[in-house]
């Protein structure tokens, strides 16, 4: 059985706090070091197993993808509404140039500016990921992918030593 030990001190840890940024196991007296990520547990004498931690929650996040077009999206919902470059910048509180590079296409839009475009033009920009798009390990456009997006094998390539 592995016990898990106070990252400040040395005794035996009950649960974890975030102290100075990071994440430390930390017993009961040095858990108020740092602000407590878990209610500490006392540890139960004679107890078999467990850590003492009580289990995280993970939130699923859900990728959202630019659409294809979505320039000629804002240009023609912006005109159709009557509305100037200028105008729309000022309502949405954006820089007018950066308005000018996503209606160009030179610049996509980050999330929060793309969803007040969304509110404000009455137009859809985003799309979700296919359904079980990252289990099967396939990005937007169904393409397979190596599932957690560019890695270093996919930029580097090794040259063997001759022995």
């Amino acid at each position: 059985m592995a016990t898990n030990y106070c990252d400040v001190c040395g005794k035996p840890a009950t649960g974890l706090a975030l102290i100075e940024g990071v994440r430390m196991r930390v017993c009961p007296k040095c858990s108020c070091h740092g602000k407590p990520l878990f209610e500490p547990r006392p540890a139960s004498p004679g107890a078999t197993g467990g850590s003492g931690y009580k289990p995280v929650l993970r939130t699923e996040i859900q990728e959202v993808f630019v659409v294809d077009g979505y320039s000629n999206i804002v240009r023609v919902a912006r005109e159709s509404k009557g509305l100037e470059l200028s105008e729309l910048a000022k309502k949405l509180f954006i820089n007018e140039a950066y308005l000018r590079q996503i209606e160009s296409g030179s610049r996509k839009p980050d999330e929060k500016v793309g969803r007040k475009l969304e509110a404000e033009l009455g137009v859809k920009l985003y799309t979700e990921a296919p359904k079980g798009a990252q289990a099967k390990g396939l990005d937007a456009a169904g393409a397979l992918s190596s599932g957690g997006g560019l890695t270093l094998g996919d930029i580097v390539s090794v040259k063997k030593r001759k022995q």
